[in-house]
């Protein structure tokens, strides 16, 4: 599928102009002399009962597939929650604009609750946001020079049975370890690592440099094809 929808898009002005490799390749490349930065502040505090236990055995399966892993710490990470806001939400509305006013109703409630709430955030915000943006790539580069690729919980929680809204509560929780990846643009990816006391699924998130999609999905692979944890399923009602 990213084979498919990589490479640059004339419509997309976010879209790269670098050269599409073939990601097929990719993954069967070697991982064993990797080394993976854990990250601290998304392990420290706030998971739900399973997901620690889960992660780390996922940590512990990447070390038996020859990689070397050590703990990393990223700064600031605890100020990550309102700048993702702030910096985001904003320019979801630019974007959505035109649609937002032609075909408000299309939408879904709770998406176009946010998409307005972005027009309010006042430009000063934003464009703190965006300093605020700068140093934390900063720190996760500084991160990188020791390490290939970064790994964390998803998500503090097993997934839920609903996604929680952006702006609130637990939707903060969320985004707490996958938004960073949004503001500094690094590529990441989530690969399920188990199941937590509910009996749902647990996700490991794989992080690594500048346009190293190729490496993410490497390990991300490597990591499955070990793990087997995409042949089984939560039982659902």
């Amino acid at each position: 599928m990213l084979q498919a929808i990589a490479g640059v898009d004339p419509k997309d002005p976010t879209t790269s102009r670098s050269s599409v490799p073939d990601y097929r390749v990719a993954l069967r490349g070697d991982v064993s002399e990797l080394k993976v930065g854990v990250i601290v502040e998304h392990l420290d505090e706030g998971l739900a009962p399973g997901v620690g236990e889960a992660v780390e055995e996922a940590i512990a399966e990447l070390e038996r597939a020859g990689m070397s892993t050590q703990s990393v710490r990223i700064p600031s990470l605890k100020e990550a929650d309102p700048a993702l806001l702030l910096a985001l939400m904003p320019e979801a509305t630019a974007i959505h604009e035109g649609l937002l006013r032609q075909h408000a109703s299309d939408y879904a409630e709770g998406t176009r609750s946010q998409l307005e709430l972005g027009a309010l955030i006042p430009a000063v915000d934003y464009v703190r946001s965006q300093q605020f943006r700068s140093r934390l790539l900063r720190e996760f580069l500084e991160v990188l020079e020791d390490v290939d690729l970064l790994a964390s919980p998803a998500a503090p929680w097993e997934a839920p049975l609903e996604d929680p809204e952006v702006a609130a509560g637990e939707g903060f929780e969320e985004a707490r370890r996958t938004g960073p990846y949004n503001l500094t643009g690094l590529p990441a990816i989530t690969v399920p690592c188990g199941f937590g006391r509910d009996g749902l699924p647990v996700g490991l998130q794989i992080a690594a440099g500048p346009m190293e999609d190729e490496l993410v999905l490497r390990a991300a692979y490597a990591y499955e094809q070990r793990a087997g944890w995409y042949r089984r399923h939560p039982m659902l009602e």
